[in-house]
């Protein structure tokens, strides 16, 4: 894609992190993509807040949160003890 850009006059820049996972069948299996979102080799847990007002970020549906046990929790209505990360 940024090939293709850069051909037809764009300014491209490409940025890649991490190391080739291709070898994994989450990468090599379209339907499995959803499958890389939970996989610690490849979460990059980086959130961002968009509102300086908490109260539009609390309404937002994908704010992300730290659950007691460890885990993630996208929505509105997270589990009591969860911590809010962004989105």
């Amino acid at each position: 894609m940024a090939a293709n850009l850069a051909k037809s006059g764009n300014s491209v820049l490409l940025l890649e992190a991490g190391d080739d996972r291709g070898d994994q069948l989450d990468e090599e299996i379209i339907g499995w993509a959803f499958l890389a979102f939970n996989d610690p080799t490849q979460v990059w847990e980086f959130f961002v807040k968009y509102h300086s007002d908490n109260n539009l970020t609390l309404q937002n549906q994908h704010l992300t949160w730290r659950t007691t046990d460890g885990g993630f929790f996208v929505g509105t209505n997270p589990p009591e003890g969860s911590t809010e990360l962004g989105m």
